[in-house]
């Protein structure tokens, strides 16, 4: 036998083995651990021993499989679909008169929520391949209100004591607002309510953030003075943090296997309450900022195991966005999503500068006060050089001399210009001496709060659901339902003691 001596590939043998039990094994979730653990245990000691050879070839992964999203979706609709899309739905030859439930919802988010949500929009948008109003009892419009009324009344309510009590429920506001029967208690089952989250594609969770998105931009919420920004959460899922099975690899890495298949072991904050480490997912955001009241809108999620390193979500989000005709220019994020071979790149191929923080381990240059972060020229120059633009080209910043009043002695013997390579230290995008560079960095700390009300106000903490597929989705609801609660008026005021700050404004209800 020929050994195989290249490096494993961890995240390459870990999907292997996933899709590999997810093949098998449909209903894994469903079965009890004892039996999880032997099947996850077979199957890594299976593949491992023929990794040993040459018997076993894993495909190379793209960035977007390795982080388990799979491919990303080409049926993304753009925010101009979008609303062309919306505007053929509502037209129709001869309009008729539909009895309103409208009178019956009497709680104000409720009534935004009820206009927004068109459902002959969201069942084209949500319906599976060969649907029709005849083959299905319960519309994906319906199973969507139903889940949005629970993410905004009843967020730490299980799925199961949920559906038993709206199917004893006779309050005529919530079951007009899911488009329940009034005369008689019906209630669609857990096991539907289930089946539909997980059923959700990833094409269609980010197609109702595009639908959200349209209709958030076109609310007036936002002004002209606008940056993006991105960050992330950490939401541990309520399986047990004591792994299945765990394979060592020679070089001392270690592939650990959860009840959950799709979930991994991550580090988060030290927080007082819980300790550094989670099992769960990693919830990273796309934010859209006002930079007038300096507060920030959370546009595309996406949530992946928590292991994925911050750097390989950059791409998926930007692509989406992109996907979705939003031009996004100007982003401030955290270090770890871009290196300096990234930042350059994307320079180059999309004319996008990411702001990050300094990295205080990157070696400051010659010539560069560390505490001004002003640049000179040589070590006899006393005026710091003014920044004269990037060169994509070349990947470098160049500096030009400032010595408008020609009182520099060495003028005449000095090149007058120097070269900075851009890193991820003070000369990023944009160098760390212009003014702009770090009003971005510290604007950046405005997207702490929309991730607090995502999960504190929104329904997403406590987590209750146990797959990628169920947190991803209930990320979109939650989602939904703070930008509803947006445009309802009832989530932004403008800073205050130059604070961000977001609290109840009266409601706000066109039409």
């Amino acid at each position: 036998m020929v050994k195989n001596t290249a490096k494993p590939d961890k995240k390459a043998i870990r999907n292997h083995i996933k899709n590999r039990l997810d093949a098998e094994h449909p209903n894994f979730s469903k079965f009890k651990r004892q039996q999880k653990q032997a099947l996850v245990e077979n199957a890594c000691l299976s593949v491992m021993e023929s990794l040993k050879t040459e018997n076993l070839q894993i495909p190379t992964l793209t960035n977007e499989e390795r982080v388990g999203l799979g491919p990303m979706p080409k049926g993304i609709m753009s925010l101009d679909a979008m609303a062309q899309f919306i505007e053929d739905q509502q037209r129709t030859i001869f309009p008729l008169p539909i009895p309103s439930r409208g009178k019956y919802i009497k709680l104000p988010l409720l009534q935004v929520m009820d206009k927004f949500l068109d459902d002959s929009v969201i069942d084209c948008l949500l319906a599976p391949p060969g649907m029709t109003p005849s083959k299905r009892t319960w519309m994906p419009s319906r199973l969507l209100r139903i889940e949005l009324l629970r993410t905004t009344l009843f967020p730490k309510m299980s799925v199961r004591a949920f559906c038993s009590m709206m199917e004893s429920l006779e309050r005529k506001q919530e079951r007009a607002f899911c488009r329940l029967p009034l005369v008689r208690l019906e209630m669609c089952s857990h096991t539907v309510l289930s089946a539909f989250r997980l059923g959700l594609t990833f094409e269609q969770r980010v197609n109702l953030m595009v639908y959200m998105a349209h209709h958030f931009l076109a609310s007036g919420r936002l002004g002209e003075n606008v940056m993006h920004m991105i960050d992330s959460t950490d939401v541990a899922t309520p399986i047990s943090p004591r792994p299945l099975y765990k394979i060592e690899l020679p070089e001392g890495d270690a592939i650990q296997f959860y009840s959950d298949l799709g979930c991994d072991c991550g580090s988060r904050r030290n927080k007082r309450d819980k300790s550094k480490m989670f099992v769960g997912y990693r919830v990273h955001t796309l934010c859209v900022t006002d930079m007038a009241t300096r507060i920030a809108f959370p546009l595309f999620s996406l949530a992946v195991a928590a292991n994925h390193h911050d750097s390989q979500m950059l791409e998926p989000l930007l692509a989406i966005a992109r996907a979705a005709g939003i031009d996004v220019k100007l982003l401030s994020a955290d270090g770890a999503y871009a290196s300096a071979e990234k930042q350059s790149a994307l320079i180059k191929k999309h004319d996008l500068r990411v702001v990050t923080p300094a990295n205080a381990k990157v070696a400051v240059p010659q010539n560069v006060d560390a505490k001004t972060k002003a640049v000179y020229c040589n070590d006899v120059c006393e005026i710091p050089m003014r920044w004269n633009g990037f060169d994509a080209d070349d990947g470098v910043h160049v500096f030009t001399c400032n010595d408008d009043d020609n009182a520099c002695l060495f003028r005449s013997r000095c090149l007058q210009e120097r070269l900075v390579p851009m890193d991820t230290g003070f000369f990023g995008p944009f160098p760390s001496c212009i003014a702009e560079t770090q009003q971005a960095i510290d604007a950046r700390k405005v997207t702490e709060r929309p991730f607090n009300l995502l999960k504190h106000m929104d329904g997403l903490e406590p987590c209750l659901m146990k797959t990628q597929a169920t947190v991803s989705a209930q990320v979109v609801f939650s989602q939904m339902v703070g930008i509803f609660k947006v445009m309802a008026g009832l989530r932004s005021v403008a800073k205050v003691d130059d604070k961000p700050k977001q609290e109840v404004l009266p409601l706000v209800v066109n039409g």
